[in-house]
This record gives structure tokens, C-alpha cells and sequence, in this order.
């Protein structure tokens, strides 16, 4: 048997959650790209989320050059009130391509967002959703508001808002999970859902 240094051996290596032009950026203010760690892994590919609509014209550019990626674009529920109507044809013309396989963090945020602006956000929802999302995986960002630590009334919502838009084969993460036994067994009909949480 060979013995082989741990530091020799190279593993593949698939970044799910990547924001490409913040780490370019960020590389670029330090001009070192030596202070980012070697891990002994070789990058195979990953999901590069484009999230902010001022660097959509980026993304446009980018996504050619990404061959190793899956690509998500999204609007925060956070940030749906300064989208333009120029980040929407911008956002648009990102769904409309075939490279991008997800909307990420498509959802409500009643935690951190005023209650006056929850219209808005359900607005943003179904318009994406108008667009046609049956191809690509919907990332949920559901959180509840304060007092309502399980959301099972935001949930029960989004559920009706998907079964009038995408049926129940539709392809969704939820991210952050925060409902309980209860909300889990009520996401079971939407057969290709998984959910995530925080460690």
C-alpha cells in the first residue's frame, strides 16, 4: 500500500451558493488574490447567484464564460422596492436565458421589511412567476413575521400563489426553513421539494 501526504491529495470541489462579481470585486480592492486560501481542491463548478439587479449587465456577460456553473438570478424580497423598470427587462432577459436554472431567493420577507411594502413583494412574486418558472428550481425565501415563529400562514399563501402558477412538479428549495412538522408535511404535495436550514 502506498502511502499518499493528505496535502497531496486534490478533491473535487462544487460551491453551491457563489457571488462571482463580489468576490471579483473584492479581489480587485485587495490586488492579492495570494490571500485567498488553498484548500488542496480543485474547482469542478458550482451555482454563481447574480442577485443584484445594478450588476444584472454584468451577469449578461459573465454567463457565457461560466461553463462549469449553474446560474440563479434573484431579487431579494429585501430589495424588490428599488428594482426599475430597466432591472426588470434586465431581469427578464436573465430568465429568458438557458443557462440559468434557478430563481434564487424568490419570495416575502415579513421579518425585515415594513409591512407597507408586503403588497410590493407578493406583486414581484407573482410577476416572476408570470413569466414562467417551470424550468428552473425556485429557492423560497419565506421568513415570517415576528410573533408567527413557524409561518404557517405565510407558507399556506405561497402555497396557493405556486398551485395556481406552477403545479405541483415544479422543482423548490426553501431556503432557511423556519416552519415546523406541521408546514413540512403541508409542502409534501409539491413532490420535487427539498428545504434547507441554518446550522
Amino acid at each position: 500500500m502506498v502511502s499518499v501526504h493528505p496535502s497531496l491529495v486534490l478533491v473535487n470541489g462544487f460551491d453551491s451558493h457563489v457571488h462571482l462579481y463580489q468576490m471579483i470585486d473584492a479581489i480587485a480592492r485587495k490586488g492579492d488574490q495570494d490571500s485567498y486560501p488553498r484548500s488542496g481542491m480543485k474547482h469542478v463548478g458550482g451555482v454563481v447567484n447574480f442577485c443584484d439587479p445594478q450588476h444584472f449587465d454584468r451577469a449578461l456577460r459573465f454567463i457565457p464564460l461560466l461553463f462549469h456553473f449553474h446560474i440563479a438570478v434573484r431579487v431579494h424580497p429585501k430589495c424588490v422596492s428599488m428594482l426599475t423598470d430597466d432591472g426588470w427587462d434586465k431581469l427578464e432577459c436573465l430568465f429568458a436565458c438557458p443557462r440559468v436554472t434557478a430563481v434564487s431567493e424568490l419570495g416575502i420577507d415579513y421579518f425585515c421589511v415594513s409591512q407597507a411594502e408586503w403588497p410590493r413583494q407578493w406583486a414581484f412574486v407573482r410577476r416572476v412567476l408570470g413569466v414562467g418558472c417551470r424550468n428552473m428550481v425556485l429557492v423560497l425565501h419565506l421568513r415570517p413575521a415576528q410573533g408567527d415563529p413557524y409561518g404557517h400562514h405565510l407558507h399556506r399563501e405561497f402555497r396557493d400563489l405556486l398551485r395556481q402558477y406552477c403545479g405541483r412538479h415544479q422543482h423548490i428549495h426553501i431556503h432557511n426553513f423556519t416552519g415546523d412538522a406541521q408546514e413540512l408535511d403541508a409542502w409534501m404535495p409539491f413532490r420535487m421539494c427539498t428545504s434547507g436550514c441554518r446550522a
